[in-house]
């Protein structure tokens, strides 16, 4: 039997791990916003009224973690379907906030 062995450093795993967290993260984001794209439109306003301020800075602090996070972390197959998962997923809740907080202004265009 013949095969090979891939060794992963500490330091790769911790990048791996980080991303992974990273886009557990988002998805639980994702979620919470799903749910409150689905609310009447008075709650959802109140809710955007109360919780968009801290939203967008949240994104703000995802895009600028999440690129510092990625970089140089393309070192194999694993690693790039993470960071690849974490930049879909990330679009995506930034896609969500934007169809909630600005659902107005989209309207009036």
């Amino acid at each position: 039997m013949t095969g090979t062995v891939a060794f992963t450093s500490g330091e790769e795993v911790s990048k791996k791990f980080r991303l992974f967290l990273k886009v557990r993260e988002i998805k639980g984001i994702q979620k919470i916003l799903e749910e409150v794209q689905m609310l009447p439109f008075e709650e959802r306003e109140r809710w955007i009224d109360e919780y968009g301020e801290m939203i967008n800075e949240a994104i703000d602090e995802f895009v600028d973690d999440s690129g510092i996070t990625i970089e140089n972390i393309f070192s194999d197959d694993e690693a790039l379907a993470l960071s690849q998962e974490l930049i879909f997923t990330l679009k995506e809740t930034i896609s969500t906030v934007e169809g909630i907080m600005y659902e107005d202004a989209q309207l009036e265009s």
